[in-house]
């Protein structure tokens, strides 16, 4: 199966990474594409919606 990207991908940013990663992966049942940290990103998706997250700066 060939992987799916998405052309166009909401990337949200959010105050505390940490509960909104385990909330999107753990409640939802996003899963983990792509992340890293300094800073904080991930890159998620389930089945063919796809997400970013990153922490909020400033």
């Amino acid at each position: 199966m060939e992987e799916y990207w998405n052309p166009m991908v909401p990337e949200l940013s959010v105050s505390d990474f940490s509960k909104s990663l385990n909330f999107y992966c753990e409640i939802l049942g996003f899963k983990v594409r792509s992340q890293r940290t300094k800073p904080d990103f991930a890159y998620i998706e389930f089945e063919q919606v796809q997400i970013m997250l990153e922490i909020a700066v400033g």
